[in-house]
């Protein structure tokens, strides 16, 4: 799921969110006296930098479940082995 689903959509996301810019010309005058398109840009990359650091973090979640999933079936299966072995 993590891997499948949850990776790509962040992924998707921080492609779309990269398009989506504005600047003076798309803002007033007044946004700009303001800083409002400053904080508009810092914002932007804010947004872009979580969105990444989004699916990166979702594939080290996959990866750790994995890894523990893996383990705890090749503990379960020595267990098993073990309990056939004593009971023979």
């Amino acid at each position: 799921m993590w891997r499948r689903d949850m990776a790509p959509v962040a992924n998707r996301a921080h492609a779309q969110a990269q398009g989506l810019t504005m600047d003076i010309t798309q803002m007033s005058w007044a946004a700009d006296a303001t800083g409002l398109t400053t904080t508009y840009a810092q914002i932007h990359d804010k947004a872009l930098r979580l969105l990444q650091g989004a699916e990166q973090n979702f594939l080290a979640i996959a990866d750790a479940l994995e890894t523990a999933a893996n383990s705890y079936e090749s503990s379960d299966e020595a267990a098993a082995a073990g309990i056939t072995r004593a009971t023979k």
